[in-house]
Protein backbone atom coordinates (compact mmCIF):
# COMPACT_ATOMS: atom_id res chain seq x y z
CA UNK A 1 0.00 0.00 0.00
CA UNK A 2 1.28 3.13 -1.09
CA UNK A 3 1.41 6.08 1.63
CA UNK A 4 1.10 9.84 0.08
CA UNK A 5 2.99 12.76 1.87
CA UNK A 6 0.49 14.68 3.84
CA UNK A 7 -0.92 17.64 2.65
CA UNK A 8 -0.81 15.93 -0.91
CA UNK A 9 -3.74 14.25 -1.05
CA UNK A 10 -7.22 15.93 -0.13
CA UNK A 11 -11.00 15.29 -0.70
CA UNK A 12 -12.81 17.67 -3.34
CA UNK A 13 -12.91 21.21 -2.27
CA UNK A 14 -15.99 23.11 -2.24
CA UNK A 15 -16.52 26.82 -3.49
CA UNK A 16 -18.64 29.06 -2.19
CA UNK A 17 -22.58 27.14 -2.08
CA UNK A 18 -25.00 28.60 -4.50
CA UNK A 19 -28.26 27.54 -6.62
CA UNK A 20 -30.27 24.58 -5.75
CA UNK A 21 -27.84 23.57 -2.41
CA UNK A 22 -28.04 26.94 -0.68
CA UNK A 23 -32.01 26.97 -0.44
CA UNK A 24 -32.49 23.80 1.78
CA UNK A 25 -29.63 26.20 4.10
CA UNK A 26 -31.55 28.92 3.28
CA UNK A 27 -34.80 27.75 3.78
CA UNK A 28 -33.55 26.72 7.45
CA UNK A 29 -32.22 30.04 8.57
CA UNK A 30 -35.70 32.01 7.70
CA UNK A 31 -37.79 29.08 9.30
CA UNK A 32 -35.43 29.97 12.77
CA UNK A 33 -35.92 33.83 12.34
CA UNK A 34 -39.29 33.30 12.14
CA UNK A 35 -39.00 31.45 15.28
CA UNK A 36 -37.37 33.96 17.33
CA UNK A 37 -38.78 36.97 15.78
CA UNK A 38 -42.63 38.42 15.97
CA UNK A 39 -44.09 41.77 16.13
CA UNK A 40 -42.62 43.98 18.89
CA UNK A 41 -44.29 44.82 21.88
CA UNK A 42 -44.67 47.68 23.82
CA UNK A 43 -41.76 49.36 25.96
CA UNK A 44 -43.06 48.49 29.46
CA UNK A 45 -40.77 45.26 29.31
CA UNK A 46 -37.75 46.53 30.13
CA UNK A 47 -38.54 46.80 33.71
CA UNK A 48 -39.71 42.80 33.29
CA UNK A 49 -35.97 42.29 31.61
CA UNK A 50 -37.70 40.76 28.82
CA UNK A 51 -36.84 41.40 25.50
CA UNK A 52 -39.69 42.99 23.38
CA UNK A 53 -40.67 39.82 21.08
CA UNK A 54 -40.33 37.58 24.22
CA UNK A 55 -42.35 40.02 26.00
CA UNK A 56 -45.03 39.79 23.10
CA UNK A 57 -45.06 36.07 23.65
CA UNK A 58 -45.85 36.17 27.35
CA UNK A 59 -49.30 38.91 26.52
CA UNK A 60 -50.63 37.00 24.14
CA UNK A 61 -49.58 33.25 24.83
CA UNK A 62 -48.82 32.85 21.42
CA UNK A 63 -45.26 31.82 18.71
CA UNK A 64 -45.67 32.02 14.99
CA UNK A 65 -43.81 29.41 13.43
CA UNK A 66 -43.21 30.12 9.53
CA UNK A 67 -42.57 27.28 7.19
CA UNK A 68 -42.65 25.95 3.53
CA UNK A 69 -44.95 23.68 2.04
CA UNK A 70 -42.42 21.78 -0.38
CA UNK A 71 -39.12 21.66 1.48
CA UNK A 72 -38.85 18.37 2.78
CA UNK A 73 -37.30 17.20 4.86
CA UNK A 74 -36.95 20.89 6.26
CA UNK A 75 -40.94 21.71 6.14
CA UNK A 76 -43.46 20.41 4.25
CA UNK A 77 -47.07 19.42 4.51
CA UNK A 78 -48.33 15.49 5.42
CA UNK A 79 -51.12 13.83 4.63
CA UNK A 80 -53.57 14.75 7.38
CA UNK A 81 -52.01 19.12 5.96
CA UNK A 82 -50.44 19.63 8.93
CA UNK A 83 -46.93 21.20 8.61
CA UNK A 84 -44.27 19.00 9.64
CA UNK A 85 -40.39 18.25 9.62
CA UNK A 86 -36.66 18.98 11.24
CA UNK A 87 -36.92 22.57 10.63
CA UNK A 88 -39.95 22.67 12.55
CA UNK A 89 -39.12 20.11 15.49
CA UNK A 90 -35.89 22.78 15.92
CA UNK A 91 -38.21 25.66 16.21
CA UNK A 92 -40.69 23.48 18.60
CA UNK A 93 -37.99 22.60 21.27
CA UNK A 94 -37.06 26.55 21.16
CA UNK A 95 -41.41 26.95 21.82
CA UNK A 96 -40.63 25.08 24.64
CA UNK A 97 -37.66 27.02 26.27
CA UNK A 98 -39.04 30.29 25.35
CA UNK A 99 -42.26 28.79 27.59
CA UNK A 100 -39.74 28.46 30.32
CA UNK A 101 -38.16 32.15 29.72
CA UNK A 102 -42.04 33.69 30.01
CA UNK A 103 -43.32 31.11 32.85
CA UNK A 104 -45.94 29.68 30.28
CA UNK A 105 -45.64 26.04 29.81
CA UNK A 106 -48.93 25.81 27.04
CA UNK A 107 -47.66 28.59 24.54
CA UNK A 108 -50.32 28.37 21.38
CA UNK A 109 -48.31 27.73 18.69
CA UNK A 110 -49.71 29.39 14.96
CA UNK A 111 -47.86 28.26 12.03
CA UNK A 112 -47.98 30.79 9.13
CA UNK A 113 -47.04 29.69 5.53
CA UNK A 114 -44.60 32.01 4.13
CA UNK A 115 -43.63 31.79 0.32
CA UNK A 116 -40.03 31.88 -1.30
CA UNK A 117 -39.50 34.75 -3.50
CA UNK A 118 -36.28 35.87 -5.34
Amino acid sequence: MHQFPRGLIRGPTRGPTRGPARRPILAAGLLLAACLLASPAPAQTVSEGLSPTLANIKKTHVVRLGYRESSPPFSFIDHSNRPIGYSLELCEAIVEEIGVEVDDANLKVEYVKTAFRR
